[in-house]
C-alpha cells in the first residue's frame, strides 16, 4: 500500500493561484476549437504549492508567563519520574511516546542517535544536529545558557549574561541531581552524554534558561529534562517559550505544571501534593531530582519556530528560582520515512517538441513555483511541507539544466485532434524504501487516452501478446511499453466509470474516474543516495492523449 503522505492525495490537490479545471472548461466551451494548454490544467498538477511565511516583525519584549494562546501549538509536558533503577528508567523512556507518535504519524524508528555523542566520542555542549520528526528535516541547533529577568518585561530570547555558570557535557549514570536517564540512553559502558549546568550562583533576580536556536524553523521539538524544578501553587513554575525568526514569542508561555509522579517502585502514577514540594521527603515531585519530557508540535501550515526556551522554576515555597539550574538529554530517532517526488511535464505535441506560443518541449523548463523540479536545496529555508527538498534528480545541475526532466509547462495553442504526450517523472528521496507504490493519474476532461501509442516499443515482461500498449515507463534503467489491460505487467488504463478502488482497494485517484485513468504499480522503490544512484530510485511514466 502506498504511504498516505505520498501519492496520489497530495499530487491532485489544486495549487493556489493556478488555473482550475472548471475555468479551463469554460474557456474550452467559449473557444470551441482552439485553446491554450498548460500542465496546470490537468489533474496531476504538482508536488506542492508555494507556502506562505510570516512577516518579519520588530523584536518585542516578553513578561514571564505572558502571551496570547495560539491554538496551533500543542505542548507535550509529561509526568515526572524519580529514582535511579530499571523501572524508573523504563518509565522515563516512555515519557515521549505520545509526542513521538503524533510527530511521526505513528512511524517508528530503529536507530537512536544521541545529540551530544557518547563517552567515547563526545560532541559539543554548544550545538547538535536535530532531525525534526514532523518534517524529517535536518536542523543545525545551537544551545545557549541565558538569563531571564524576574521583574518586568525583557527580550523574549533571554539575556546572554551567564559567565558565572558554564554548562558542560556529562556522562554520569543519572541526569542532574540523580534524575533518571531514559532506558534507551543508559549504558553500562560508553554512556550517552547529556547537557548539564553544574554551577549555581547567588541570588540576582534572574532565572536561568536553556535556549535552542534552530538554523531553519521547526514544527516540533522535545527533550528529557532532569531536575527542572517547577511549582504552580505558591511557587515558581518552569516555562516553555517558543520564538519566531524575529525573536518574538509565539503564542503564550507554556507553564510546566507538576501533576503526577512515578517513583520507579509503584506501578501507578501518584498525584503530586505541591504543599510537600521543597521538603526533604521521598517522592515529592515538582521537578526536584526527577525527569520529565518537555516538547511541542506546531500545527501551523509552515515551520515557524526558530528558537525554544526552557526557563527554570522553583519547587520551594514562594521562592523565585534565581538559583536553580537544569540538565537535559535528547536523541534523534532515525525513522523509516519514505518519500516520493513527482514532476509532470508535457513532452510532445503531435510527436514534435515545438509548440505554438508555448515552451520548447525538448528542453528543461524549471518552474519557480515548484521547489521539487530541480537539484537546488532552496536556500537557508528549504521547504519541508509537504515534502523535503532534494538534490538527487539524475542528470540535473542545480536549477539551471537537466537532460532528464525534459518537457514543458505551457504547451501553447492546441486544437482538436492534436496528440499530447505527458511524462510523469518520479524519484524516491526518503531515508528508506518507498514500498508498494501505486501511481494513479486521471485523464483530463476534453482529452481521450490513445491506447496504441507505444505498440512499436519493446514490451515489458508479463503483458499479453498482441495487446495494445498505451503506457511507457523508464524503470530500473529500462524503457518498456506496457499494456492497457489487467494482465501480467504493471500498468493498466481504466475507462471512464471504472473506479480504480474497485479494481484494487489500495488505489486512490483523489476523485471520480469520469474520463479515464492510468494506474501503474511501481512496486518498491529504493531511496536515492546520490543523483542517479541507484537507477531503480527514479524513472518516468508516459502516455498520450488526443484533444477532443
Amino acid at each position: 500500500m502506498i504511504p498516505p503522505n505520498l501519492i496520489p492525495t497530495e499530487i491532485n490537490q489544486p495549487c493556489v493561484g493556478l488555473e482550475s479545471s472548471k475555468n479551463l472548461d469554460k474557456k474550452i466551451q467559449a473557444m470551441k476549437s482552439i485553446f491554450k494548454l498548460s500542465i496546470y490544467s490537468i489533474p496531476l498538477i504538482c508536488i506542492a504549492c508555494s507556502g506562505f511565511y510570516q512577516r518579519a516583525d520588530a523584536e518585542q519584549l516578553c513578561d514571564l508567563g505572558g502571551g496570547i494562546n495560539d491554538s496551533a501549538i500543542t505542548p507535550y509536558i509529561s509526568a515526572e519520574v524519580k529514582n535511579n533503577n530499571a523501572n524508573s528508567r523504563k518509565f522515563t523512556d516512555d515519557l515521549d511516546d505520545t509526542w513521538r507518535v503524533e510527530a511521526t504519524g505513528g512511524i517508528s524508528g530503529e536507530q537512536v542517535e544521541p545529540w551530544f555523542g557518547t563517552a567515547n566520542s563526545l560532541g559539543s555542549a554548544n550545538n547538535f544536529i536535530y532531525i525534526d520528526p514532523v518534517t524529517n528535516s535536518i536542523v543545525n541547533t545551537t544551545v545557549e545558557l541565558v538569563e531571564v529577568p524576574i521583574d518586568g518585561a525583557s527580550e523574549c530570547r533571554g539575556l546572554t549574561k551567564t559567565s558565572s555558570s558554564t554548562p558542560r557535557l556529562s556522562i554520569s549514570t543519572t541526569l542532574q541531581a540523580s534524575s533518571p536517564r531514559p532506558a534507551s540512553l543508559y549504558k553500562s559502558s560508553n554512556q550517552p552524554a547529556f547537557w548539564n549546568q553544574t554551577t549555581t550562583r547567588g541570588k540576582n533576580r534572574q532565572r536561568f534558561a536553556v535556549r535552542f536556536n534552530f538554523n531553519t524553523p521547526v514544527k516540533s521539538f522535545g527533550a528529557w529534562f532532569g531536575d527542572l524544578e517547577t511549582r504552580t501553587e505558591s511557587g515558581t513554575p518552569a516555562i516553555l517559550r517558543l520564538l519566531n525568526a524575529s525573536g518574538n514569542r509565539i503564542g503564550k508561555d507554556i507553564i510546566i505544571e507538576p501533576k503526577q509522579l512515578y517513583d520507579g517502585r509503584l506501578a501507578n502514577r501518584q498525584t503530586i501534593n505541591q504543599t510537600q514540594c521543597g521538603s526533604s521527603g521521598d517522592n515529592i515531585g515538582c521537578g526536584n531530582k526527577s525527569t520529565r519530557w518537555v516538547g511541542f508540535i506546531d500545527n501551523y501550515p509552515v515551520p515557524r519556530v526558530a528558537a525554544a526556551l526552557v526557563i527554570v522554576g522553583d519547587d520551594d515555597f514562594e521562592d523565585d528560582a534565581d538559583t536553580e539550574i537544569l540538565s537535559f538529554i535528547g536523541v534523534n530517532v532515525i525513522s523509516n520515512h519514505p518519500q516520493l517526488l513527482l514532476v509532470k511535464r508535457i513532452t510532445a505535441i503531435n510527436n514534435n517538441t515545438t509548440t505554438k506560443n508555448g515552451d520548447d518541449l525538448g528542453t528543461y523548463n524549471q518552474d519557480d513555483r515548484n521547489y521539487y523540479d530541480d537539484n537546488e536545496i532552496e536556500g537557508s529555508n528549504p521547504p519541508t511541507q509537504p515534502k523535503n527538498d532534494t538534490d538527487k534528480w539524475p542528470l540535473t545541475i542545480g536549477k539551471t539544466s537537466s537532460t532528464f526532466l525534459l518537457g514543458g509547462i505551457n504547451a501553447g495553442i492546441v486544437e482538436p485532434g492534436d496528440e499530447i504526450e505527458y511524462t510523469i517523472y518520479f524519484l524516491s528521496t526518503g531515508n528508506n524504501f518507498a514500498k508498494d507504490v501505486l501511481l494513479c493519474d486521471r485523464i483530463p476532461e476534453n482529452f481521450s487516452f490513445i491506447p496504441n501509442s507505444f505498440n512499436n516499443q519493446a514490451p515489458a515482461t508479463g503483458g499479453l501478446q498482441n495487446s495494445d500498449r498505451g503506457i511507457l515507463w523508464l524503470k530500473d534503467g529500462k524503457t518498456e511499453s506496457l499494456t492497457n489491460i489487467q494482465d501480467g505487467d504493471f500498468a493498466q488504463y481504466l475507462p471512464p466509470g471504472v473506479e480504480p478502488n474497485s479494481v484494487d482497494g489500495q488505489i486512490n485517484c483523489s476523485g471520480a474516474n469520469t474520463n479515464g485513468a492510468v494506474v501503474v504499480n511501481l512496486g518498491d522503490l529504493p531511496n536515492a543516495t546520490a543523483p542517479g544512484t541507484p537507477n531503480s530510485s527514479y524513472g518516468y511514466i508516459r502516455f498520450k492523449t488526443k484533444v477532443k
